[in-house]
């Protein structure tokens, strides 16, 4: 394990392995901080979720100290399917963990989810009610309304993450290679958000975690459909592709239509988030 640097503020990163975690590792300042990966791979603490915990791998951190906690099963069909499971490490070791880190005086940044508001009609924000349906949706409104009342956590809820490295990006890439004519969901519509103005209010929380707001919706600044994603880059570099309107299994773990906004997002990052188009158009240096 990486001892403690004097004068460092020291960062645990839950989920150090995902997306977000790799984004965030290779983009932090590790001459300011004291990075901890936190898992069950590649990690300098071994976590798994799945099992009971040793709570005294975090004896060393203390007041101060912030966690990113992006650790879950985040697939909404297995968080029912297998929902023991995905309760155990979303729920119950999590909540564990958590309610440690804040009796410690650690800042605990919790990555929920814009499938807390259900599906929507109307835009929502940071002040809207919330309506979780399916496993996923609730076990994560289960730990915000657990901690809320602390100072010290604070919540982040994500929209869906562009990235050029995330699965259906790779899969619309391989599409295009094998020549392969793909089908694609027309009313699958989020915020969708660039993974590079993500990591930059990973960065704000690290930096000023007194200053980020108790919720913040992390999200894209327009709503875009999964046709229009798919629509626009076949204009780039011509994926074939053929509408479903509508698919029961796909809809039964996830709401089709998210109208996510931010009140604080924006100032937070101290730039206008990036529209997902402007990504899109690079995609030719990906292929």
């Amino acid at each position: 394990m990486t001892d403690v640097v004097i004068n460092k503020k020291n960062i645990l990163l839950f989920g150090s392995t995902g997306l977000i975690g790799n984004f965030f590792l290779s983009s932090i300042d590790t001459n300011k901080y004291n990075i901890y990966k936190i898992g069950r791979q590649s990690s300098d603490i071994f976590l798994d979720l799945s099992k009971d915990i040793d709570l005294t791998v975090f004896e060393k951190f203390s007041e101060g100290d912030i966690a990113i906690y992006l650790s879950a099963i985040s697939a909404p069909q297995k968080c029912i399917d297998d929902f023991e499971l995905s309760y155990q490490i979303n729920v119950k070791s999590t909540s564990k963990i958590i309610q440690l880190l804040l009796d410690k005086g650690v800042y605990v940044f919790f990555a929920s989810s814009d499938v807390v508001y259900g599906e929507t009609e109307n835009i929502v924000n940071e002040h809207s009610d919330i309506d979780p349906k399916n496993g996923y949706a609730l076990m994560k409104y289960e730990i915000e309304k657990m901690f809320f009342h602390y100072d010290t956590f604070k919540i982040f809820r994500l929209s869906y993450v562009w990235s050029f490295e995330n699965s259906f990006s790779n899969f619309l890439i391989s599409s295009y290679k094998k020549n392969e004519s793909i089908e694609v969901f027309d009313q699958f519509i989020r915020s969708i958000v660039d993974i590079n103005d993500v990591i930059l209010f990973i960065k704000k929380c690290c930096k000023e975690p007194n200053r980020i707001n108790k919720i913040t919706n992390v999200c894209g600044p327009e709503f875009i459909s999964r046709l229009d994603l798919v629509a626009f880059i076949s204009n780039l570099i011509s994926i074939k592709y053929n509408v479903t309107h509508n698919d029961t299994n796909f809809f039964l773990y996830r709401p089709k239509k998210i109208f996510m906004k931010s009140l604080y997002f924006e100032e937070t990052i101290e730039k206008k988030p990036e529209s997902i188009f402007n990504v899109l158009d690079k995609i030719k240096d990906y292929i």
